[in-house]
């Protein structure tokens, strides 16, 4: 039975890095939230998952999509002036780091009050700042997101505020939030979990804002060890929703629930799909310089190593008992690891000719001499038949005349008889 089993989590893996969309179920993991993503962002595969295409309303795990646009299009010092008609498109209710009319703020501040506090003024100014306007900074949300194969998201403003019209999916979220944690300028900015946004003529007390993400807070009963980044949100209509990425083990995952009743409940949710993701699967990692030593070629050859052989296997499936075979087909070079119930093949490299090496060096020359000694031949071969071609010719014209003259010969004799 136990076989069976490990045989069906080997299949269900290797069919999940062909095609990273596919399910795989994990039935010890208890999933309230109406959609949630375990997704593993080194081998761009879906660990667990329910309802993963639904559109859901993201309520402010919205701001991952404005804070990565913001460190992709401005400088962090950039300036930006605040300008109270943009602050009057807010509802009362919004939460805010009640910025003041004509108060002046860098970048950084706008997107550390967006991520930390989820402030709703602050995404808003850098949409503005970014776009001149909530409704061209949406269309670039968009663009961005369909770049990133986020093909089920359409936001329509940079704070999350309901709208009918902006919805994403927790697949899509999980893309975005890869671009995020792969960005290093972001993770740069939000590695500072604690801010403090100084007093000033316009703000007569100093704001102190801590991280919202529980799981990053070490003061909490919540933290998680190896939560890198995350962004929670809530309103009516989308409930509580949570976006969560995780390093550990030299892995990344990211946890995305849409929808929960319960906040806490929903970080318990988060840990045990953090749990189940590191805790039932490895890492198997043959590095560049490990493959470049298993690979044969010619002298006058280069294996040019592009990658790491890398794969995800269930725990069931012991390291030691894996072998790996390296194999040149067509001038491509491919890994293959067995010993996992399937064999599993990635392509590495490819193999090019070595231009500066001694034997390249060589076999050109020898490719010269070689070309020239066959036009030489070939030169001679031509000549031979010409030569042959010409003695014949000679020939033929040497027996016409003597045939001639014997005519001329024998016709002076007759008539002189």
């Amino acid at each position: 039975m136990k076989k069976r089993v490990v045989a069906l989590l080997v299949i269900l893996v290797i069919f999940a890095l062909i095609c990273p969309v596919n399910n795989i179920f994990a039935a010890n993991v208890s999933v309230e939230s109406e959609s949630a993503i375990l997704f593993d962002v080194d081998q761009n595969s879906v660990l667990i998952e329910k309802e993963i295409n639904k559109k859901m309303h993201p309520a402010s795990i919205t701001k991952v999509m404005t804070i990565l646009l913001a460190c992709e299009k401005c400088n962090l010092d950039d300036t930006i002036t605040v300008d109270n008609n943009i602050l009057l498109t807010l509802p009362k209710d919004a939460v805010i780091a009640d910025y003041r009319g004509g108060e002046k703020i860098t970048v950084r501040d706008a997107i550390l009050t967006a991520y930390l506090r989820s402030a709703n003024d602050a995404a808003t100014l850098l949409a503005c700042h970014i776009s001149g306007s909530v409704e061209k900074f949406a269309v670039l949300m968009n663009e961005k997101a369909k770049s990133l194969g986020a093909e089920n998201t359409n936001f329509t403003n940079p704070t999350g505020l309901t709208d009918d019209n902006h919805y994403t999916t927790a697949y899509d979220m999980a893309l975005i939030t890869k671009a995020a944690v792969q960005n290093q300028k972001l993770m740069e900015v939000c590695s500072q979990l604690k801010y403090t946004l100084l007093k000033g003529d316009l703000r007569p007390e100093d704001l102190e804002i801590t991280v919202g993400h529980r799981m990053l807070d070490k003061d909490t009963n919540q933290f998680y060890q190896g939560v890198v980044f995350g962004k929670t949100g809530f309103t009516d209509a989308a409930k509580s929703t949570l976006v969560t990425a995780a390093k550990k083990d030299g892995r990344t995952l990211i946890a995305v629930t849409l929808s929960h009743e319960d906040r806490f409940k929903q970080y318990k949710e988060t840990k045990a799909l953090l749990d189940y993701g590191y805790g039932s699967f490895y890492r198997f990692v043959l590095s560049k310089d490990d493959l470049k030593s298993m690979v044969t070629v010619k002298r006058s050859e280069l294996a040019n190593i592009e990658s790491d052989f890398s794969v995800i296997l269930p725990v069931e499936v012991k390291r030691e008992l894996l072998t790996q075979s390296v194999d040149v087909i067509e001038n491509e070079i491919f890994v293959t690891l067995k010993g996992a119930n399937e064999d599993i093949t990635q392509k590495i490299g490819v193999v090019t000719k070595n231009k500066s090496g001694a034997w390249y060096i060589i076999s050109k020359i020898f490719k010269i001499i070689f070309t020239i000694i066959g036009i030489l031949l070939l030169l001679f071969i031509l000549f031979f038949i010409y030569l042959i071609y010409y003695v014949n010719k000679r020939n033929k014209k040497r027996i016409a005349e003597r045939k001639k003259k014997a005519q001329i010969e024998a016709n002076y004799k007759y008539y002189n008889m």
